[in-house]
């Protein structure tokens, strides 16, 4: 058992758009969680006879990209998590088509740079152990207002 809070405690999304099943580990540069695809995970409607679509991966990696914003605005003594966008991606690889009902995936972020805005992670996700996932993320931190700004267009 480890002394972390529960994913949704750290990001801003609001169920079911919690991914993530648990927070592994977080330190100043790393951050690693863990994803099992089964009957009970906000993914089931998207489990079709091969599994899940691997199109949730960058969603992964941006959510635990999130959970360590969260973790260290939470250890800063901030009320509310930030909000965070993705902003783009590099060298992007994947190697499954579909994630297996029953999978176990372990995503794994590095901070690569991180300002108070701006930030880059280099990401890997295992599938039972086995890397099936890489590539890097580019999120940028926005004010509620800026979201609203950006979203009543």
């Amino acid at each position: 058992m480890n002394n972390y809070l529960q994913p949704k405690e750290y990001l801003p999304h609001d169920e079911p758009m919690v991914l993530i099943d648990e927070v592994l580990h977080v330190d100043e540069n790393t951050t690693r969680t863990k994803c099992i695809i089964d009957d009970e995970h906000v993914l089931k409607p998207f489990i079709e006879k091969d599994g899940v679509p691997s199109f949730i991966t960058l969603e992964l990696l941006a959510q635990s990209v999130g959970i360590w914003s969260g973790y260290f605005s939470i250890k800063k003594g901030q009320k509310k998590c930030p909000l965070g966008m993705v902003i783009g991606g590099r060298d992007y690889n994947n190697k499954a088509e579909f994630f297996k009902k029953g999978s176990v995936l372990e995503i794994e972020v590095v901070m690569i740079m991180h300002d108070d805005t701006i930030g880059s992670f280099e990401g890997s996700i295992k599938e039972n152990g086995q890397i099936v996932c890489t590539g890097r993320v580019n999120v940028v931190k926005v004010s509620e207002n800026q979201f609203t700004q950006l979203f009543k267009r």
